[in-house]
Parts: structure tokens; C-alpha cells; sequence
């Protein structure tokens, strides 16, 4: 198959979406999400994620070290903490 039909088939198959649409996707509420440090962070999604953050609720973010302007760690971005719920057994 050339390249160019292997090309055309794919892309007719292939799914394309948004940063915003893919997250909103896969987390969900009760998630936490882990971000790696530094240059491994991927800023799309990172972004997009702060631009959408009324959209997550009870959603842990999970960060080591902030080496820059974190786009979820500005003021306003925090929320409060759940309570703990104890259940009897």
C-alpha cells in the first residue's frame, strides 16, 4: 500500500479532538492526576485543564515541584478540601 493511501485510510479513521474535549473524556470525577516534573509536564493539557478547571470537581491534581508559572497553581485554583466520611463496618 502506498504511503499516500495508508495516509488517507488512517486519517479517515482517526478520531481528532481537542486538548479540552480528550480530557474531559478520561477525567472524571473522584480521578487524580499526576504531572511529572519540568519539561516532561505537557503544557496543552496542562493549560487546558486550568482553562477548564470550573468543569473538574473533586478532582486531585498531583504535582512534585513547580520549576515555573504553573497555569494550576495560580490564586483560585484551589479548592476545598473533602471532608473525611467514616463508615461502620
Amino acid at each position: 500500500m502506498s504511503e499516500v493511501i495508508w495516509r488517507n485510510a488512517y486519517m479517515k479513521k482517526a478520531q481528532r479532538t481537542n486538548a479540552r474535549d480528550a480530557l474531559r473524556k478520561v477525567i472524571t470525577p473522584g480521578s487524580r492526576v499526576f504531572f511529572s516534573m519540568a519539561a516532561s509536564q505537557p503544557q496543552t493539557l496542562l493549560n487546558a485543564l486550568a482553562d477548564d478547571h470550573d468543569f473538574y470537581r473533586d478532582v486531585e491534581i498531583v504535582n512534585i515541584y513547580l520549576f515555573a508559572d504553573h497555569p494550576l497553581a495560580k490564586p483560585g485554583m484551589e479548592s476545598e478540601p473533602l471532608p473525611i466520611v467514616k463508615t461502620e463496618n
